[in-house]
């Protein structure tokens, strides 16, 4: 049954725990909805001079990840780094939709697209992390993998050669030598670690600092110029300038996505490791 929320638009309560329901969920399941009915839509037409252009600009990106992924990559791992730009784009596409509407009829406080959303893009970063992962297990097992990130035994990065050394001074080098790379190894493998917590604060942040900041920007320049034409010529808004402020905004979004997706298809690349 749903309910009134104190935190969000109103709760669902589920074996006697409260499932809160906020704008940024109802957004989630919007941009579902609006994918779903693309696709179904492409599915339907497959001749419409649309579909044909959508599955142009398909096929140019995926030749192009295919590019970056080394050009030997599975299938799947290609279509996830596409279904990573789509989604992100479609979002993106969605805000500066709502963010039209809301100087007509302020609907963000009921529906925000997901990219406007920190807990959104991180779960898009934790992702791709966790992806990474899993493609760098299947190619070089779990040894290599667990070696990556707990050296326990050393990466060889110290080494020593006995040469003319004598035995009784050789030794001794050999096992201070073994302890310096593994105290060394362990150090870097705690580097790793923090990398990749780095990696998922970077991608989330990223995205919602640039999305944050062009909602704002778009909103302050078109409220100013709204406020000024109303009191200089009596007109609501001007028409040229807030259409070439949400033409800067999808120009923004569509970059976003490409970036999001390119770093994903470059760190599965790295993870993968030299053809």
């Amino acid at each position: 049954m749903a309910a009134p929320a104190e935190h969000g638009l109103f709760a669902i309560d589920i074996a006697g725990h409260a499932l809160h329901i906020d704008n940024a969920m109802v957004g989630t399941w919007g941009l579902t909805i609006v994918i779903l009915v693309l696709a179904l839509l492409i599915r339907r037409y497959p001749m419409n001079g649309a579909v044909i252009l959508f599955k142009s600009i398909f096929e140019t990106l995926h030749d192009f990840f295919m590019e970056i992924l080394g050009g030997k990559e599975k299938k799947w791992i290609v279509s996830t780094v596409l279904a990573i730009f789509f989604i992100v784009l479609f979002s993106n596409v969605l805000a500066v939709f709502v963010d039209a509407f809301n100087f007509a009829y302020p609907i963000e406080h009921y529906f925000v697209p997901p990219t406007t959303n920190l807990m959104y893009n991180m779960g898009i970063a934790i992702f791709i992390v966790v992806l990474v992962f899993a493609i760098q297990i299947m190619y070089h097992g779990w040894r290599h993998f667990a070696q990556e990130f707990v050296p326990v035994f050393g990466k060889n990065i110290v080494t020593v050669e006995r040469g003319n050394m004598p035995g009784y001074v050789y030794r001794p080098l050999k096992v201070f030598v073994k302890i310096f790379d593994i105290v060394l190894s362990l150090f870097l493998g705690f580097l790793e670690v923090v990398g990749n917590i780095a990696k998922v604060i970077s991608l989330s942040n990223r995205l919602f600092g640039n999305m944050l900041a062009g909602t704002i920007l778009v909103t302050i320049l078109v409220t100013s110029l709204n406020l000024a034409t109303q009191s200089i010529v009596g007109l609501n808004i001007p028409f040229l300038v807030p259409i070439l402020l949400y033409l800067q905004g999808l120009l923004v979004g569509v970059i976003q996505a490409f970036v999001m997706a390119l770093l994903a298809a470059i760190f599965i690349r790295v993870a993968r490791g030299a053809d």
